[in-house]
């Protein structure tokens, strides 16, 4: 379900860069978990942020798309999602961000990637 509504989410937009990529990597029951408790899942989304400099007009309105659409999801399944920047150079990402609520601090996100107003 969850790659499902990321992946028409994803389709359903036009990127001004390049389109996020989804983690779903649901983990297995351990022994050490209650019976209410709920099993390990990274879930989040990766993005590369354009090089400094060279930003395309109205770059930021792409993480404002994926913070509201992870917000929604986060309402329906009630479990955090990850923003992770990719770096195509290094070929590594870094989790940077929680969308943990319905209405994700949009704010907090710009200060997190180190800008101020990037509209």
């Amino acid at each position: 379900m969850v790659e499902a509504r990321w992946a028409e989410f994803v389709r359903s937009v036009s990127w001004r860069l390049a389109p996020p990529v989804v983690v779903n990597q649901p983990h297995a029951r351990t022994p050490d978990l209650r019976a209410d408790d709920l099993p390990s899942w990274d879930l989040g989304v990766n993005f590369a942020l354009p090089d400094p400099g060279e930003e395309p007009p109205n770059w930021f309105s792409d993480v404002e798309r994926i913070a509201a659409f992870a917000g929604t999801l986060y309402a329906q399944i009630q479990r955090p999602i990850i923003f992770g920047v990719w770096d195509a150079k290094r070929r590594i990402s870094e989790d940077l961000f929680d969308v943990d609520s319905p209405e994700p601090n949009i704010d907090e996100l710009r200060a997190v990637l180190g800008m101020g107003d990037a509209r």
